[in-house]
């Protein structure tokens, strides 16, 4: 046979090289387009965490700004009553780390305690503020562990006190957890969204199909003289892959299937 026809076996590696990597290169491909399907939605699902990271965080911004222009304010009418020998004011309405009150008018105490406390406080949130305003711009994964730590660092770093300026801490400490948090899932989706197993597959369908397909096609019409077993060895040596591969898989699904508690 080989010396009647000296082609019968390159194209005979190269249809039954065609037909594996078709027969799997089909199932590859829905499961590539059922993983993007999936990838999407998750992908949506992250956009709208960090839509709301980024709102909370100007938000943020805003409340700490706020919170500043009162202080200011306050200092200014604490100074006035100072200079008048007063050591009591009325005050109807205020800001704080996180709140907000009005009402009816209450009596505060002044003096320069009180003024000392309220700069003290303006001089904490002149230092987040830069730490936050950065935020909204975010958009890498280490720039979000960035900020995150940087947020952690600068929580961790504030002193105890007995009044206001110690309220932070909590606050920036919980800022700071939800950028962790939104880092771990982005970190996860990420993970996610090339498989190995595809990337496997992918590789071995594509050494198949060059020492299958593209070597034999490439040799014909086969000369007498060409060498067979290198092409063989190789094409035997992507099967061989290939079907370890979908073994390894089978023997991971056993597992599973084993670790299972009634």
């Amino acid at each position: 046979m080989d010396g009647l026809d000296p082609g019968w076996f390159y194209s005979s590696l190269a249809q039954a090289s065609a037909a594996i990597v078709g027969l799997v290169g089909a199932i590859l491909g829905t499961r590539i387009i059922d993983h993007i399907s999936t990838m999407r939605g998750e992908r949506i699902q992250l956009n709208s965490i960090i839509d709301t990271t980024r709102s909370q965080i100007q938000g943020r911004v805003e409340q700490l700004t706020t919170f500043r222009n009162f202080l200011t304010r306050e200092i200014e009418q604490d100074q006035e009553a100072i200079r008048e020998n007063r050591t009591r004011r009325n005050i109807s309405s205020g800001v704080s780390w996180g709140s907000s009150w009005s009402g009816s008018p209450r009596e505060v105490q002044v003096d320069q305690g009180t003024v000392r406390r309220k700069e003290l406080q303006i001089e904490t949130i002149d230092k987040l503020l830069p730490l936050y305003a950065q935020l909204p711009n975010v958009i890498s994964l280490m720039q979000i562990r960035e900020c995150g730590r940087r947020l952690k660092t600068f929580a961790e770093g504030t002193p105890p006190s007995p009044d206001e300026t110690d309220q932070p801490k909590s606050m920036i400490l919980n800022d700071s957890r939800g950028l962790e948090g939104l880092a771990q899932v982005a970190e996860g989706f990420r993970g996610k969204l090339v498989p190995v197993s595809f990337v496997v597959v992918f590789l071995i369908l594509a050494w198949i199909a060059f020492v299958g397909v593209v070597w034999p096609l490439s040799a014909l019409p086969g000369l007498p003289t060409y060498p067979k077993g290198p092409m063989l060895y190789a094409f035997a040596f992507g099967i061989i892959g290939l079907v370890g591969y979908f073994a390894y898989q089978f023997i991971e699904l056993w597992r599973l299937g084993r670790g299972l508690r009634p």
